[in-house]
């Protein structure tokens, strides 16, 4: 039986990409209310007389990432701005949770270099490049950063992720200009970006390359974490000193002993990444405590 990967759901049909051929397939019965099918699944299905086929099986996943749902997912592009819109840490780094949680490998990309001073640029993304991520600096407008992008998207399948307005369709068609997807404007009264992303969908960059351009967020809650030790292991310059706290399950904040709080106090922290944990830690705990009210 002939396989595929889902590239596209649209109104209860399924796109499928098999070797050369893309063929637009229907879930066999069977699928309904048991089993969701989602963009990026390999399957198994059959070929009806008229062209088309239907899905018979979901062949296993390696993973399922969740926001938004993609199957078989290598890694995550999250993508901020420089400028228009300026993208706070808080921001950046509620980001980063989500991209932790998955526990695939993170790019970080700083788009709309054009407007921005070199030292702008630094004080901005230089922390994170020091945290230990891959950081990339791009500029749909001038083509900065393309070959760079290509060479990270080129293999298996990469999940783009960040804010609206930051230029994520604008990267894409940079790097394809095929793509043709519509882009849009900053909202100059809100400072926000509109959506132009509606559905999820692989888009092919090369012959082995799919990349995933998802929906921009303007919101992102943490219901995913599991209170103050969940948390700690998605910031990953705080979990090597939580080990050494002297009591288990330390929430890092009055605790006696708090070896990530003495890190704070000796600089080996950023004090600024310390105080985004306590505020998403407020929020975890809020969310827990209504959770099981």
């Amino acid at each position: 039986m002939p396989e595929g990967r889902v590239v596209r759901a649209v109104g209860g049909f399924y796109d499928l990409k098999s070797a050369e051929i893309e063929i637009r397939a229907r879930a066999r019965g069977k699928f309904r209310g048991q089993e969701t099918i989602y963009v990026g699944d390999w399957v198994e299905y059959s070929l009806t007389p008229d062209g088309g086929g239907v899905i018979e099986k979901i062949l296993p996943r390696k993973n399922l990432l969740k926001r938004p749902y993609v199957a078989n997912v290598d890694r995550i592009l999250l993508v901020f701005s420089f400028k228009d819109p300026v993208c706070p840490r808080l921001l950046i780094d509620k980001f980063l949770l989500l991209a932790e949680d998955s526990g695939l490998e993170i790019i970080v990309v700083f788009n709309k270099a054009d407007l921005a001073s070199a030292d702008e640029q630094e004080e901005i993304a230089g922390p994170y490049r020091d945290l230990g991520y891959k950081v990339i600096y791009t500029s749909a407008l001038t083509q900065q950063g393309k070959e760079v992008l290509l060479g990270t998207v080129a293999r298996n399948v990469t999940v783009l992720a960040g804010p609206s307005g930051v230029g994520k369709s604008s990267l894409l068609n940079m790097i394809n200009p095929a793509f043709r997807l519509k882009t849009g404007d900053v909202s100059q009264k809100i400072k926000r970006g509109r959506h132009t992303t509606r559905q999820v969908e692989l888009l092919p960059i090369t012959e082995e390359g799919f990349i995933v351009d998802t929906p921009g967020f303007s919101r992102l809650d943490l219901d995913f974490i599991d209170g103050a030790c969940g948390l700690t292991r998605l910031f990953p310059d705080f979990t090597s000193m939580a080990a050494s706290c002297r009591f288990t399950g330390c929430r890092h904040l009055k605790e006696p002993g708090c070896a990530v709080r003495e890190a704070v106090e000796k600089k080996a922290v950023n004090s600024w990444r310390y105080e985004h944990y306590l505020i998403f830690l407020e929020e975890v705990e809020n969310f827990q405590a209504q959770r099981y009210r």
